[in-house]
């Protein structure tokens, strides 16, 4: 979303430059070429149609407005001013171009803001779908998905305090609960029980992420892709000794390597059938102890520089 309204800012203030551009291209051909030159001056006016109809396909209605407003009150004294050869009567009929190119405007900006919205809603229930997919996995042992939420969130403030680009950000938050959908794979005799696991049991349970990789790999969607790398690869350590494969250092995801750590100090700040809740110091001060073997340094670093916004999410 944010990266759309970026867009839509960068095409509105191109446009309004372009505009800009024009109008002082129409007022010095006003004054150095004569207006019976009515074929020049018609084209000239007709540019103003680019920049209008532009604008309402990119940015919608409002910003179309804008803009045909300030086209009206930069070229409105020029026509309404009494030119040799160009006697009100025309300059009439000019202001009827302007009324036809607002109209024009609003037209495309009206029809622009509804294939928007339908778009808008589409990616929600898109987004809606895959959130959902992620709350099946977790049904069994969370059915509230507030687990869910808080990694999102908590993946969302370490992304955002590593500086990655709004559109990067945005992924990692949609993305992060979709680590466990693995989990769906796993029998509940093992997942679900509160007695110490067998060496069988935890081989069994680490196979979740290459399940939840199986699940969400060879999708063309930006969004299951990385949805895809985090599952399979959140469970990596960055000093290589994670599973499933050995990952270390850089060559773990940075989506992945973001989702351990918000992964992490979720568990620890939980209770569980099998273990208490530690508070937000304790569980700090245990994950700082794995920073450089189990935690990236840097990805560690931005979760503490945003542990306020994390208490709050909690």
């Amino acid at each position: 979303m944010k990266k759309s309204n970026n867009l839509h800012l960068a095409s509105f203030q191109w446009a309004l430059v372009t505009t800009i551009g024009i109008s002082i291209g129409i007022s010095l051909a006003h004054f150095f070429i004569p207006h019976y030159y009515l074929v020049i001056h018609g084209f000239l006016r007709r540019i103003y149609y680019i920049p209008v109809i532009l604008t309402g396909l990119l940015c919608g209605t409002r910003k179309t407005v804008y803009l045909v407003g300030f086209i009206a009150m930069a070229y409105l004294p020029l026509v309404l001013f009494q030119w040799d050869n160009h006697q009100l009567p025309a300059n009439l009929e000019e202001l009827y171009e302007i009324l036809i190119l607002g109209c024009v405007g609003g037209i495309t900006g009206i029809l622009s803001d509804r294939e928007r919205k339908k778009g808008s809603e589409l990616r929600e229930a898109y987004h809606d779908t895959i959130i959902r997919l992620a709350m099946a996995a977790e049904y069994r042992d969370d059915n509230t998905g507030a687990h869910l939420q808080r990694i999102s969130r908590y993946a969302e403030v370490i992304a955002q305090n590593l500086r990655l680009p709004p559109y990067q950000v945005g992924l990692i938050r949609l993305a992060a609960p979709m680590h466990d959908i693995g989990k769906i794979g796993i029998p509940d005799h093992i997942l679900l029980t509160d007695r110490k696991l067998t060496d069988e049991d935890l081989a069994i349970i680490k196979t979740h992420p290459e399940i939840g990789y199986k699940i969400l790999k060879d999708s063309q969607s930006p969004l299951l892709k990385m949805s895809a790398e985090i599952a399979l690869s959140h469970h990596e350590k960055f000093d290589g000794s994670g599973y499933p494969n050995g990952l270390r250092a850089n060559g773990i995801p940075l989506a992945a390597r973001i989702v351990a750590v918000a992964d992490v100090f979720d568990a620890l700040t939980t209770s569980r059938p099998y273990k208490k809740s530690y508070t937000i110091d304790e569980s700090t001060k245990m994950m700082g102890k794995e920073v450089g073997s189990h935690f990236d340094p840097k990805v560690f670093e931005a979760f503490i520089r945003g542990i306020d916004e994390i208490i709050r999410a909690i």
